[in-house]
């Protein structure tokens, strides 16, 4: 595909959701509930629009060598590939934290009643991502050529991976407790997934636009939904934030653990399956897919120490460090509230000295 017609398809596709955002407007401001009937599919057409996008442009339309001419993917990192995307995320950041007291105030009930406002945007970006991903593992991981051509190597339990299920699911769940855990989770520990390939985006493109749209479309959302729901909850005022948070760190862990042990073993009978390296914690997967965590996992491999070990160990230094980069997240966030709250204290107190 000419870059010519890849620019016509992104002028296509921007101005066909420019004309659905102008219209859902429109029908809210002058027609409010008239007709939801024609709200509501705008709205989750508008949702799914990356993902027909990207089918669209398929595996047909990379980066050429007047957009990148060393034809090395990591060459994208801080080109204007990359500034756009963070521009984008950037603003959209701006736009829902501007939100976020609306949405708190807002007393309308969603998706029959279950969801609040705060919980049905979570579960709207979900969506977004369930869309842009089966656009992934079908064409880009190739499921659609069936299990024995599907790439493993991409099932989608990755420490990254993991909004896709937590953000259409969470909002859901009753308990106050579990659900507060689960949103800690995506605040500190999503916060620090996204930034991580967002700022440094070291090996995470492709020559593949679609794909390369995918990555920064993903990561930006967990940067932007972590974010809302920190000034949402406001996630960080309270200890039991951070131990809610590391608890599903730790769960979710043990059951990627656990599925690259299953998943090792079907490979020896069946292709594929052993490839898969869940949280790259695997004992039985050499790839340097992280610094230094990467390094020390092959080291121990390397150094003769028995599978079972190795299974139990690194995953033991991967939580020690998640865990401590997340307890810095956490103090950073307790301080931004603290300091928030002297800030106030402070224009309160001069109001009340000025009225006097």
């Amino acid at each position: 595909m000419s870059n010519l017609v890849g620019y016509g398809l992104i002028a296509g596709f921007v101005l066909v959701i420019g004309i659905m955002l102008l219209l859902k407007i429109y029908l809210q401001t002058y027609h409010q509930g008239k007709f939801w009937y024609i709200e509501r599919p705008l709205k989750y057409l508008m949702i799914l629009a990356p993902m027909f996008f990207m089918f669209a442009i398929g595996e047909r339309w990379k980066f050429g060598e007047n957009f990148l001419p060393s034809g090395n993917p990591d060459d994208l990192a801080w080109g204007p590939f990359h500034l756009a995307w963070l521009a984008v995320m950037i603003v959209a950041i701006i736009v829902v934290s501007s939100g976020v007291k609306a949405d708190q105030e807002n007393t309308k009930r969603y998706m029959f009643g279950r969801l609040n406002k705060i919980d049905f945007t979570v579960f709207q970006l979900g969506i977004l991502l369930l869309s842009i991903e089966f656009y992934k593992q079908m064409i880009f991981l190739e499921l659609y050529k069936g299990l024995n051509h599907y790439h493993w190597y991409g099932f989608p339990l990755q420490f990254c991976s993991i909004p896709l299920f937590l953000y259409p699911i969470v909002p859901f769940v009753k308990n106050k407790k579990i659900k507060e855990a689960f949103y800690s989770f995506i605040a500190i520990f999503n916060l620090i997934g996204g930034l991580s390939v967002m700022i440094l985006a070291t090996g995470v493109f492709t020559t593949y636009v679609s794909i390369s749209i995918h990555t920064m479309m993903w990561h930006g959302t967990m940067v932007v939904v972590a974010i809302y729901l920190i000034n949402a909850y406001k996630i960080g005022t309270k200890w039991r934030h951070y131990l809610g948070a590391v608890t599903v760190l730790f769960i979710l862990m043990v059951i990627a653990q656990l599925t690259n042990v299953l998943f090792h073993y079907i490979g020896t009978k069946f292709p594929g399956p052993g490839d898969f390296d869940g949280f790259f914690i695997s004992p039985w997967i050499s790839r340097r897919n992280m610094p230094i965590l990467g390094d020390i996992r092959v080291a121990m491999q390397e150094g003769g120490l028995p599978i079972a070990i190795i299974a139990i160990v690194f995953p033991y230094i991967y939580f020690v460090v998640f865990g401590l980069t997340g307890l810095l997240i956490y103090y950073l966030l307790h301080f931004i509230w603290k300091e928030n709250g002297h800030s106030h204290h402070k224009e309160a107190d001069v109001m009340i000295n000025t009225n006097e």
